[in-house]
């Protein structure tokens, strides 16, 4: 299995061949750790919920840690750096309908790391549906969000000036019902399709798309069925995108003599690895968990 390295002492050596000698375990929490965003602490408390999807994948690594370590066989080694060339194409098509699936070198072992995710993501919910219960009357009165004002949500959920604090996603959820957790997951879709975007709000984009996911319950109408595809064929579109430009980073780092531009690349690599990451999360879920398994990263069936 071939991910990219984490260490900026090799950053040359991007691409890592993952020995058919690792433990199960280890083989699961690299694969989180590179594939997806994982906060970084090693204790926590199993009373309180996550308040993220980072903070929710590190608490199934250290879950993984703890099994018994039993040897699997590992993945084909690939030692040569490909981009496929098909996928290369699909970057500036514009089908809403289409599902890019993720380029073979970035690919992510789903069967390794599924059933520990969905188990953990079904205590998440259970967490949630808790929380709401329990926190919904202490909510302060003087902070009220009109579910049906777009413009006030948007500067609650990405104005620059908020706090980094672990109430911010759940003051809001925890006011709404059904309904208006559907509703505010079709802002967040818009908002995802939205082109002016800036690049710096996708990771805070796709954290409130976690959460609300979270929120939301899993049998739903098919409307908001439909609704949960756009967002994963919107998230491929977005992470094909990201894969094509980390490829070229890569070769752009590769041959770098200045050391100060060598900084920045890696600086711009860590942000869109990160922003992959989080997006291979969503399809994960969306895929798995809410039953669109056509919507999804194996290319067992190509």
């Amino acid at each position: 299995m071939i991910s990219l390295s984490d260490n900026e002492d090799d950053d040359c050596d991007y691409l890592k061949e993952y020995s058919d000698e690792e433990d199960d375990d280890e083989f699961i929490s690299f694969n989180i750790v590179q594939r997806l965003p994982v906060a970084d602490f090693d204790h926590y408390d199993p009373k309180i919920p996550p308040v993220d999807g980072a903070d929710f994948l590190r608490r199934v690594q250290l879950e993984s840690e703890q099994l018994p370590k039993i040897k699997v066989a590992g993945p084909e080694s690939i030692s040569k750096f490909i981009v496929d060339n098909r996928i290369q194409k699909t970057l500036f098509n514009d089908n809403n309908d289409e599902f890019i699936r993720s380029v073979p070198i970035f690919s992510i072992d789903e069967t390794i790391i599924l059933p520990k995710l969905i188990r953990q993501f079904e205590i998440f919910k259970k967490f949630i549906e808790k929380s709401k219960k329990s926190i919904k009357n202490e909510l302060k009165n003087d902070f009220k969000i009109d579910p049906n004002d777009k413009d006030q949500i948007e500067e609650y959920c990405f104005k620059k000036n908020i706090e980094d604090n672990r109430n911010h996603y759940s003051t809001l959820i925890n006011q709404l019902e059904q309904e208006e957790i559907c509703r505010l997951t079709q802002y967040q879709y818009e908002w995802l399709c939205n082109d002016t975007n800036q690049r710096e709000d996708l990771l805070e984009r796709c954290r409130w798309i976690f959460m609300l996911l979270g929120a939301m319950d899993p049998i739903q109408s098919d409307h908001i069925i439909d609704l949960l595809r756009k967002i994963s064929r919107q998230c491929s579109r977005i992470r094909n995108r990201v894969e094509i430009e980390l490829s070229n980073l890569f070769l752009i780092e590769t041959n770098r003599s200045d050391s100060k531009d060598v900084f920045d690349d890696r600086k711009l690599r860590e942000f869109h690895h990160n922003v992959l990451s989080s997006l291979n999360l969503i399809i994960l879920l969306i895929a798995h968990y809410f039953l669109q398994k056509d919507l999804c990263n194996c290319w067992s069936d190509q």
